[in-house]
């Protein structure tokens, strides 16, 4: 919610906040095949083919 509703934040895109504080990316996450794969299979899930 913090995220969301801090004026600060505004324009803030693509970061991870851990406590309020800005952290690293994982890599895992920055991965397209592991990003399509996700996608892929929550479609799956919810009844949607992707």
């Amino acid at each position: 919610m913090w995220v969301a509703t801090d004026p600060g934040l505004d324009g803030v895109t693509g970061r991870f906040f851990v406590a309020r504080e800005a952290v690293s990316t994982p890599s895992h996450t920055l991965s397209p095949e592991r990003c399509e794969a996700l996608w892929e299979r929550s479609a799956k899930l919810v009844g949607m083919e992707p």
